[in-house]
């Protein structure tokens, strides 16, 4: 089983200082720690290529806004990361000001982040509880 973390639903945000501050981070982990947000879309074909069978996958995602866990675990991110997120060409301290005050903002509502969890087994391995 693989779960990592997944950009899509912030990329098509309509709220522009959250968007860009959000895809920042996405920025920042991938150059900080390797992270890639974009790949776990192809998760699921690649457990498939390597010769897995029952692959599955599964996806969740969360809102923000408010006192939302996702809310919280963002706007702490974001404060870690606001040195390297106004580093980013376009991201200014105005954008990371108005986006930790839109979480924290109890009438606001948007999509945070999601995971994408992807499973599979080798050939002749039974499933879990199958005779």
């Amino acid at each position: 089983m693989l779960e990592e973390p997944a950009e899509f639903p912030i990329e098509s945000s309509p709220h522009t200082a959250y968007r860009e501050t959000s895809m920042g981070v996405f920025t920042a982990l991938a150059e900080r720690i390797g992270t890639d947000c974009r790949w776990p879309r192809a998760l699921h074909d690649r457990l498939s290529r390597v010769g897995l069978v029952g692959v599955e996958m599964d996806v969740a995602h969360s809102v923000v806004g408010g006192d939302r866990p996702m809310s919280r675990f963002w706007k702490l991110t974001i404060d870690q990361l606001a040195p390297a997120l106004q580093a980013i060409d376009g991201i200014t301290a105005a954008m990371i000001d108005e986006t930790r005050a839109r979480l924290s903002d109890p009438d606001f509502r948007d999509l945070g982040m999601a995971t994408i969890a992807v499973w599979g087994r080798r050939p002749g391995v039974l499933a879990q509880g199958h005779a």
